[in-house]
């Protein structure tokens, strides 16, 4: 089983990109690929010394930075022929080893969740307001059917490419509807987890958290 290391970056995350991607050469091992994408306008100011340790590839933008890099990622599987894409932003900096196994359980992708209804009980039972509630309405218009759980748990994420590929097949127009949502108003973690849950639950191990 193949993995790779996919990172959408943009100049003001350069300077943590050069941590990040030196934290990957350094402790991590068993990854088939690293993969950096950045904006065609922003190669000028790529100057990390850790150019040489992956693979450049730039991409147009079509619309404001925030969604754009979350097309890219829904796009990944374009980028590599591996079986697992593992997603890192470029402020993760990592501390000691891990290989692709360290984002497996049982062999499959670990996909993380936590129910929505408990983020409401807690604001309830609080009154500490739960931002996280905001994605819910969002993710089930997106992906056309009711969202129970929060899936954006952590980062690094790991998903199956069959997934995106499969995103891809069902929702063909979703880079121009992530290009059109109001005020920023999409997750692609959110988005990829329910639908990895609802089509592909046999290549995950999934955990509510």
């Amino acid at each position: 089983m193949s993995c790779a290391i996919f990172i959408r970056s943009y100049r003001n995350d350069f300077p943590w990109l050069d941590y990040c991607l030196k934290s990957i050469a350094k402790f991590g091992s068993g990854f088939t690929e690293t993969i950096l994408v950045i904006p065609s306008t922003d190669l000028d100011n790529l100057k990390t010394r850790a150019f040489n340790l992956c693979d450049v590839y730039t991409v147009q933008e079509r619309t404001i930075g925030y969604i754009d890099q979350q097309i890219t990622k829904l796009q990944a599987h374009h980028y590599t022929e591996c079986d697992n894409i593992l997603f890192v932003d470029s402020d993760c900096c990592f501390f000691k080893k891990f290989t692709p196994e360290s984002f497996l359980q049982d062999d499959r992708p670990l996909l993380l969740k936590t129910p929505y209804s408990l983020f409401k009980a807690y604001e309830l039972e609080t009154g500490v307001k739960q931002d996280v509630l905001h994605w819910q309405d969002i993710t089930t218009k997106a992906v056309g059917f009711p969202v129970e759980y929060e899936y954006m748990r952590r980062i690094p994420c790991m998903y199956d490419s069959s997934t995106l590929q499969l995103i891809e097949d069902i929702y063909p127009r979703l880079p121009e509807y992530c290009c059109n949502v109001p005020d920023k108003e999409f997750s692609e973690f959110n988005f990829i987890g329910a639908i990895a849950e609802q089509y592909h639950p046999e290549l995950y191990t999934i955990l509510d958290t």
